[in-house]
């Protein structure tokens, strides 16, 4: 009897705790968000549809063309909802801001409003995450300003306009970026897990952006990793995996540069990214240096080989500690191009970049010319920024721009006396700012006078020139292929860059030989005679030696 009493007991027990393991979880209620209280508070029943807020497991619904779209999480901290969706057709603005204490979510974030009105979301409070999860932005953008603790949590981030997240995210789960829109992560984070690129661009600008060394980073053939940073150098250390050739020319595999191009200048001056961890290539790649230098010195397996984009601004060092790819340790840099513009197309701005000859004949917008790059022609261009190499002309000739900034190298050609057939000229009509180096020579051994006045850059209206040529204040004289020049900002009219020539040297060489026929035709006679006196110098051992026969 003893035992029956023990076996009834014990099956009642098992059978109690096989019934509480069989108790499926309630299903989540949906709390929708109006906004109609008086605060921002979620604890506030007025702010939701029905007057009741919600409670801990509801999904939570934010919904189009609400005013009060400020969200002030007062729950306890870590307090767990299902999931997060903004919905609804947007006619007003519809964006979202969440402050407040910290929130556990089970299923993700997804942001499915339509529209043309500002729809993106602003998630400023720290996430937990609680199981595997998606955080969707809809081609609508979200910013995640708080903390991720990822847990062991996957998550994918599909990204269709815009996604960002600044906070440190921890944890040891990964994170798998899908989407062909830019995910930004900028926070110094922590987590564990492997980085994902699926599809589209993870951006970052920190060393620690995609957590710790530990489980790498893999971008997958489509897909691209642009890292930057203003300033400075950076230094990875992890591992990455690398596949495919980018998204497009401006999208290789690798990017590194300045933050948003706010930069330039020579390769050697510009600040360097370097891989130091291991590289495994799993077919050919190409990299990019916007405005920034990257360098490769981990050991590199895979026999692929490594191209840099056409667009790129500095270089690209291979030095590689242990180099199994098919490109050897070297510096990569685009290759030299030329192109033509000689339509009229005046909407259509130009890039310059390094190793590119650009020679424009039709009228066009903006220009920029990136070091190393060469702008040439006779057309009509806007606003022109150069820190590359303007030449105006086709040798030579004049080159027409809007407002000029000029840092680089102005390579003038003097052939002659009048302006666009004779000398090169550019023609200002907006504001001139000059800097760099001013390259003179002469064109088609061309030798002027003392005297003559020679307007380089004609300065419309009646605003000043900015800045000088490098080592050229205003009056300065430079010698330049045998002639010396001195140069004024306040030339022409009074607000033209122009060149004096103050002298030709050697006065006895062949600038008196240009300068005056008569000692031309003497010297001329001279060495023909001289000519004469050396044939028979040579011939005459020859007719000794007959007549002594």
């Amino acid at each position: 009897m003893k035992r029956l009493k023990l076996f009834v007991t014990a099956l009642v027990l098992s059978l109690s705790s096989i019934s509480a393991l069989a108790v499926p979880r309630a299903l989540a209620a949906t709390a929708t968000w109006d906004g109609g209280g008086s605060d921002s508070d979620m604890t506030t029943d007025a702010n939701w549809v029905g007057d009741t807020a919600p409670t801990a497991d509801d999904d939570l619904v934010f919904p189009a063309n609400v005013t009060d779209r400020d969200v002030n999480n007062d729950f306890t901290a870590a307090t767990s909802f299902n999931s997060i969706t903004f919905s609804g057709a947007a006619s007003s603005a519809s964006n979202y801001t969440f402050t407040g204490n910290s929130m556990t979510l089970v299923g993700g974030i997804n942001n499915t409003m339509t529209g043309s009105v500002n729809k993106s979301q602003t998630i400023g409070i720290a996430l937990i995450l609680d199981g595997d999860q998606t955080f969707d932005d809809g081609g609508n953008g979200m910013y995640f300003t708080g903390t991720i603790d990822l847990g062991t949590s996957d998550l994918i981030a599909d990204v269709t306009s815009a996604m960002s997240m600044t906070g440190v995210i921890s944890g040891t789960g990964t994170i798998t970026k899908t989407g062909a829109e830019d995910l930004v992560i900028t926070g110094n984070n922590t987590y564990s897990g492997a980085t994902t690129v699926s599809v589209g661009r993870i951006v970052t600008n920190s060393e620690t952006g995609f957590g710790t060394a530990a489980a790498g980073t893999t971008v997958a053939d489509g897909a691209a990793l642009y890292l930057f940073k203003g300033t400075g150098d950076l230094t990875y250390t992890e591992p990455f995996t690398l596949a495919g050739t980018g998204i497009n020319a401006y999208l290789p595999t690798l990017l590194v540069g300045l933050a948003y191009n706010a930069g330039g200048g020579a390769p050697d001056t510009l600040p360097t990214t370097t891989f130091s961890g291991a590289i495994t290539l799993q077919s050919n790649i190409k990299v990019g240096a916007g405005d920034r230098n990257g360098k490769i010195t981990g050991a590199i397996t895979g026999n692929y080989s490594i191209g840099i984009a056409d667009g790129s601004t500095g270089v690209f060092q291979i030095a590689s500690s242990s180099n199994g790819s098919a490109t050897g340790n070297s510096t990569l840099e685009p290759a030299a191009k030329e192109t033509k513009y000689e339509a009229d197309s005046e909407s259509t701005n130009i890039t310059v970049n390094p190793n590119e000859t650009a020679i424009v004949t039709g009228k066009y917008g903006s220009i920029s010319v990136f070091t190393k790059g060469i702008l040439k022609g006779t057309g009509t261009l806007g606003t022109t920024s150069v820190n590359g190499t303007i030449a105006p002309g086709l040798s030579p000739g004049c080159l027409t721009t809007g407002d000029l900034t000029l840092n680089g190298s102005y390579e003038f050609e003097l052939g002659g006396t009048t302006a666009c057939t004779g000398y090169d000229r550019i023609v200002v009509t907006g504001s001139v700012t000059v800097g760099g180096t001013l390259d003179v020579s002469r064109y088609n051994n061309f030798v002027p006078k003392a005297g003559q006045k020679y307007v380089i850059i004609s300065n419309d209206a009646s605003d000043t020139v900015s800045n000088t040529f490098d080592n050229l204040a205003q009056g300065a004289t430079f010698e330049a292929d045998g002639v010396t020049f001195s140069i004024s900002y306040t030339g022409g009219d009074g607000n033209d860059v122009e060149l004096t020539v103050t002298a030709v040297s050697p006065d006895t060489g062949f600038a008196l030989l240009t300068n005056s026929p008569f000692i031309t035709m003497a010297l001329m006679l001279g060495a023909a005679g001289a000519i004469t006196l050396l044939a028979r110098r040579q011939l005459r051992p020859a007719f000794a030696i007959r007549r002594k026969r």
